[in-house]
């Protein structure tokens, strides 16, 4: 570290207080040569490690999913879920190749967009279930959408793209610290997660009162031959002109199918709840600390840098457990049966 510049005390810069003598973002010294992570190694390397083994595990549980599911004619939206999870678990494993960006092996941005792709991913699969719901209520289930419902779901999925990847390309530029403050996009995103999960909230208590009624009728009438509406909620797709036929189901006992729901509804609800909390403090208690001490750093400050962890963050955390509870609720695959069954 002989060439750091050391200086006694950090000085409070503003966050986007770039100089022409600023190094770029995960660089620091006189030539700009010394990655931040040069000062935690063991937590670098302890990162590095965990996000490997969360990328490997959800990797491997969504490409086992995929594949049972097209074996047995998965619903679209049971595909689309377990290819966006398989797509958020590749980004953990891209994420242990250099966490934050600390070892200046992968750029920031890239950095920063594996994070966030990861997010509007989860936020896609939360919107096509919202969309699904929805149609369910309205019931367009079994009939060809109204083109203003696919219409309405593509621009919110756009949207979401486009606010979390067009921040990531503000960094464009400004040598990887960016041009607006970070606790816009957090803020945002709370916002964004907040809408999603009260409309998946209000249309889902919708379905579980119909579902109640369902099982009521099941358990009163156990030999009573139904169709039901709604009674295949992980088969019905979402393909627009794409349509499936429910046949009459013999009822032998209560399916519980409201008790499913209700446990999806609070599983949607707690990590909704703790993504939003965690959003939402790192965007007031903590607006500046971290980018504070990146470009203090970059800036020649040595009590900067030794500050300067490459943890895993907390909401990494809630994004690897949003991926177990989207492969958790669209769990059942019905197996297609055999030409001798």
């Amino acid at each position: 570290m002989g060439n750091l510049k050391l200086t006694s005390k950090v000085h409070l810069m503003q966050p986007f207080n770039i100089t022409r003598t600023t190094c770029r973002y995960a660089l620091t010294g006189s030539n700009c040569s010394i990655p931040y992570s040069t000062f935690n190694q063991p937590q670098y390397h302890t990162s590095q490690l965990i996000y490997c083994l969360l990328g490997i595990t959800g990797v491997a549980a969504s490409a086992y999913k995929f594949g049972i599911a097209v074996q047995n004619d998965g619903s679209a939206l049971q595909l689309r879920a377990f290819i966006i999870c398989f797509f958020c678990s590749m980004s953990f494993l891209g994420r242990s190749v250099d966490p934050q960006g600390y070892g200046h092996i992968l750029p920031h941005i890239v950095s920063i967009i594996l994070i966030d792709a990861c997010t509007a991913a989860i936020y896609t699969i939360l919107v096509s279930s919202a969309i699904f719901w929805i149609s369910i209520t309205q019931g367009s289930v079994h009939t060809q959408r109204a083109s203003r419902i696919t219409i309405f779901e593509k621009l919110i999925v756009t949207s979401v793209w486009v606010f979390h990847i067009g921040f990531d390309l503000t960094l464009i530029g400004t040598k990887g610290f960016g041009r607006f403050p970070f606790h816009i996009r957090d803020l945002g995103a709370a916002i964004i997660l907040f809408i999603i999960a009260a409309v998946l909230l209000i249309y889902g208590l919708r379905i579980c009162a119909r579902l109640k009624y369902i099982d009521r009728m099941a358990h009163r009438e156990p030999g009573l031959s139904i169709t039901l509406a709604i009674a295949s909620l992980d088969r019905i797709s979402l393909e627009e002109g794409q349509q499936r036929h429910v046949q009459a189901i013999q009822i032998e006992k209560p399916l519980n199918r409201a008790r499913r729901m209700q446990y999806l509804l609070a599983a949607i609800s707690l990590v909704a709840a703790f993504g939003m909390g965690l959003q939402v403090y790192s965007a007031l208690a903590k607006p500046l600390s971290g980018i504070e001490n990146e470009l203090a750093c970059s800036n020649g400050v040595y009590t900067a840098c030794i500050t300067l962890k490459a943890t895993v963050k907390p909401l990494h955390y809630v994004q690897f457990i949003a991926i177990c509870a989207v492969l958790w609720g669209y769990r059942t695959i019905r197996v297609r049966p055999t030409a001798g069954s």
